[in-house]
């Protein structure tokens, strides 16, 4: 996709500096981390893994995959990047999502 931006005429250093995000679409310095030169060895989302995000009530415990918190409104993220520890055997979002919590 970014290549695509490319053709048209877009500055790859001006769209991989962007920090914009909508609710379809992330930065593309976390999407396209290899294009953009941001990726490092620890900064990957961890597959199909599922990170603590919510609890309702007392013992309502809810999961979610790094692909779906990505889709998830900034502050349902903001929410869940922040927790520091998780009440189930699911690692937090900050740990299982990295580049969607803006950890990288």
């Amino acid at each position: 996709y970014l290549q695509k931006l490319k053709r048209r005429g877009g500055d790859i250093t001006t769209i991989c500096a962007s920090t914009v995000s909508t609710t379809k679409f992330k930065p593309a310095k976390d999407v396209c981390q290899v294009t953009c030169g941001t990726c490092s060895s620890h900064c990957v989302e961890l597959g199909s893994n599922k990170a603590y995000w919510i609890t309702y009530g007392k013992k309502n415990h809810k999961t979610t995959k790094c692909e779906k918190l990505a889709n998830k409104s900034a502050e349902a993220q903001r929410k869940a990047c922040d927790f520091d520890e998780s009440p189930i055997k699911k690692g937090v979002a900050k740990v299982v999502c990295p580049v969607t919590c803006n950890e990288c």
